[in-house]
């Protein structure tokens, strides 16, 4: 998988060929990637637009789709995201911050 502002972009054969797969908001700038299967995998960015803020989003369909799972108002500037499975995960702020979901 890369990303590249808001373009995603995957691959099934190593890298050899890659297929544009989704379109995010054209503001939204990608910091952060983890897939935890071929399938299901989350995003972490910024909105420098308007209106400004940070974004976490989810796909379980490969990358072909993305739904907003979190977003603030608030510029947080996440940096990177990681997954241990479909119920835990971080990410990581631009001054260090640390921030943490779990399923109740």
């Amino acid at each position: 998988m890369m990303v590249n502002r808001a373009d995603v972009f995957g691959t099934v054969d190593g890298g050899i060929t890659w297929t544009h797969l989704d379109t995010l908001p054209s503001e939204e700038v990608i910091t952060g990637l983890h897939f935890i299967d071929r399938h299901t995998g989350w995003m972490a960015g910024n909105s420098f637009g308007i209106p400004i803020g940070s974004h976490i989003f989810h796909t379980i369909d490969g990358g072909h789709t993305w739904d907003c799972q979190f977003e603030t108002e608030e510029y947080i500037s996440f940096q990177d995201i990681f997954f241990t499975d479909a119920e835990h995960g971080w990410v990581l702020g631009r001054r260090g911050e640390i921030y943490h979901y779990s399923v109740p």
